[in-house]
């Protein structure tokens, strides 16, 4: 978290586990952490569950294979090109890739 908070000029902080019910009557618990400002507010999920038995319920199954998922809503310099420029500098980070959140059919999970 260091090297993003510093990257963006933020305080990400952790917020209670992101809790999904799926279908088959499994529940799993995600680590997320935020930061607002008056102008922008970020959000930053694990994609793997916190429980190791559940890591097939990733929280986006459409892309299982990213460690993290940034939530960006906002005017500043959190829009989406400036952002992915910023996260790509930072050395801990393998890849940084604009997902529309219209595109998921998973998007249900970020309605709270």
């Amino acid at each position: 978290m260091p090297g993003i908070n510093l990257a963006l000029s933020t305080h990400l902080i952790k917020q209670n586990d992101l809790i999904i019910q799926y279908k088959n009557n499994a529940t799993a618990t995600y680590s997320y952490y935020s930061f607002e400002n008056e102008v922008n507010t970020l959000k930053l999920f694990r994609n793997k569950p916190n429980e190791s038995e559940l890591f097939k319920n990733v929280l986006v199954p459409e892309f299982p294979h990213y460690d993290y998922i940034i939530l960006s809503q906002g005017e500043d310099h959190f829009n989406s090109n400036r952002l992915q420029e910023v996260l790509r500098k930072i050395s801990t980070i393998e890849l940084a890739a604009f997902i529309p959140l219209d595109a998921l059919k998973s998007k249900e999970h970020f309605i709270f």
